[in-house]
């Protein structure tokens, strides 16, 4: 080619490495492994003295010792996994690194000096820039996560700009962070109340888990506790018919067990009550009942002593079916115009 002003260097008359002017008056290097391929390895601009340099990445598999400064190249593929206690003992070195998986490096304060002078775990697509010294000591000066976090938070002195107990809740345990904000003394925060202002989802111990489908006063929202996939409580607010509503365990609405309504009615079984408590189903007393007001039973009205006698009336309370004798009644039986009880004595 015109403009070609090199020395070339050759192995068996075959052309290895090639330097100078190859083309143009930027200096160039090449070098070829078989003396018709080649490749640039630098440039120096002629006119900026800029230096360019091809950096091709070698790939190194993950070892107690993984040699960089026998690698003849700038960038470092880390495969695979296991522990790397040290990177050699190449003196004047620079590697640009890249981990392809989980490895943990040992941190050495004199040999390999990682941040924070603590080890660390990498993962796949993590990167490193790592030198070593005239001694061959290595120190690795930036580690960059591919999840974008920090390698090392911050110690409590490095926070300035906070009070102590923000310091508290940023750098100190789980204990310290809850004594600091004042929601107990240990990793289990308490709250003396909690205000949710909108759509929500709680969880407690994978055993409990609250969540309105829609906002909580809305028509329809369910609020379900639940453990595992199994609901064992779904609470239902209709706000048509202004109640709440208690369904079985199961499915997202079961069959209703108690629905409690603004009207101050209470159905158990029913969600449309229609007394103060209304039962659809059998009603069982295992104890004393105490009725401080009538009882309709079937259609049959009782009022307690009225006029001296305990009455049973029909469905409609207007005549008295039966006369039960009180203090009117000294002939010591019981009677109407078509009943008559008599004392078995």
């Amino acid at each position: 080619a015109g403009n070609v002003l090199s020395l070339l260097f050759q192995s068996g008359f075959s052309g290895r490495a090639e330097l100078g002017l190859t083309g143009d008056d930027d200096v160039r290097l090449k070098v070829s492994a078989d003396g018709s391929t080649w490749r640039e390895a630098l440039r120096v601009d002629r006119a900026t003295g800029g230096l360019d340099l091809a950096a091709a990445e070698a790939s190194a598999p993950i070892a107690g010792t993984v040699d960089l400064g026998a690698l003849g190249a700038l960038k470092v593929a880390l495969t695979g996994t296991g522990t790397v206690t040290g990177f050699g003992t190449s003196p004047n070195r620079v590697r640009l690194l890249r981990f392809t998986g989980a490895a943990t490096l040992t941190h050495n304060a004199a040999s390999l000096v990682l941040p924070g002078g603590a080890n660390l775990v990498t993962a796949a697509g993590d990167t490193a820039l790592a030198v070593s010294d005239a001694a061959g000591n290595w120190r690795v000066l930036d580690y960059a996560r591919a999840s974008g976090k920090p390698v090392t938070g911050p110690a409590a002195a490095d926070i300035t700009d906070a009070s102590a107990s923000g310091r508290s809740v940023l750098t100190g345990t789980a204990a310290q962070g809850a004594m600091a904000l004042g929601v107990g003394t240990d990793s289990a925060p308490t709250f003396k109340s909690v205000l949710v202002t909108d759509k929500y989802a709680l969880t407690y111990g994978g055993g409990l888990f609250v969540n309105p489908w829609q906002a909580p006063t809305s028509e329809g929202g369910d609020n379900y506790w639940s453990s595992g996939t199994s609901r064992l409580l779904t609470v239902r607010y209709d706000g048509v018919a202004d109640a709440v509503t208690f369904y079985t365990p199961g499915g997202a609405r079961n069959a209703a067990v108690m629905t409690l309504r603004s009207t101050m009615t209470v159905g158990i079984g029913t969600t449309t009550p229609n007394a103060t408590l209304d039962v659809a189903g059998t009603l069982n007393a295992s104890g004393a009942a105490a009725i401080g007001g009538g009882l309709t039973i079937r259609g049959i009205y009782t009022v307690d002593q009225q006029g001296g006698f305990t009455r049973i009336r029909d469905g409609s309370g207007a005549v008295p079916a039966i006369n039960l004798g009180g203090t009117g009644d000294p002939t010591n039986y019981y009677t109407n115009t078509y009943h008559a009880f008599y004392s078995r004595d």
